[in-house]
């Protein structure tokens, strides 16, 4: 009876000394196969596009449609909400020709503060020199569907033509999306003038100016008074040139 107790004793240590060899031996494969084979669910973070290069070929594009537009036609309408919750209007055409350059033609309006100037380059996008702008690239991102470079911009040369803010730069062609900021330095007496603009396709493929949102801010003698403005572009007839 002692016998059969301390081989059946012995016969599980030898069972138990088995299996713990057979575990190690798995752990020890499963180990060496984790480092061999690569972990496939690493992201791979993608190198950040050149700036200059992005800046180069932007700037580019404006120039191009710059010099592409011998003539624009585009109607242009303004919306100007009140306190009291109505909105006062204006309608106007805007006609470019390379000659004569961008002249305002009222058809009607309610408002009585000044339009503003308005040139080509107001409808098709600011440059962004170096010279004029320190610039940083802030990352890619997705607006109005399209994919596109978020570049920030803080203007070196310090006038009412110039500006503080963003600018998203279309991916696939290169062309303004949306501008946004600030006015680097309004006129006297006005302190504060912010703008909002989106861009898209119109005719020959040139992407051209269809909203601009801004608010005005003045000092006069009585106090601030600041407005808000929507303005909407439709109708662009554009006749172009050959650009080689």
């Amino acid at each position: 009876m002692w016998y059969a107790r301390h081989w059946a004793a012995e016969g599980v240590t030898r069972r138990r000394g088995l299996n713990s060899r057979a575990v190690r031996a798995l752990l020890q494969g499963w180990l060496v196969l984790a480092l061999a084979v690569p972990c496939a669910s690493q992201p791979v973070t993608p190198p950040a596009p050149d700036l200059a290069d992005i800046l180069t070929r932007y700037n580019a594009v404006i120039v191009r449609e710059r010099a592409a537009i011998e003539s624009l036609y585009v109607v242009q309408t303004m919306v100007e909400p009140q306190e009291d919750g109505s909105t006062k209007t204006s309608e106007a055409v805007l006609i470019y020709t390379r000659t004569d350059g961008m002249d305002r033609h009222e058809v009607f309006s309610e408002i009585t503060h000044p339009a503003g100037d308005y040139t080509l380059d107001s409808l098709i996008g600011p440059e962004l020199l170096p010279e004029e702008y320190d610039l940083r690239y802030e990352g890619s991102e997705t607006v109005a569907g399209e994919e596109v470079y978020h570049v920030s911009v803080t203007a070196t040369v310090r006038d009412r033509r110039h500006f503080d803010g963003d600018v998203w730069i279309s991916v696939n062609d290169l062309s303004p999306v949306r501008v946004a900021g600030q006015v680097a330095d309004p006129p006297f007496p006005v302190v504060l003038i912010t703008l909002d603009k989106s861009f898209e396709r119109g005719p020959d493929g040139l992407r051209l100016l269809r909203r601009h949102s801004g608010e005005v801010e003045v000092n006069l003698l009585l106090g601030t008074k600041r407005g808000l403005r929507h303005i909407f572009y439709d109708g662009y007839r554009v006749s172009t040139r050959r650009i080689d």
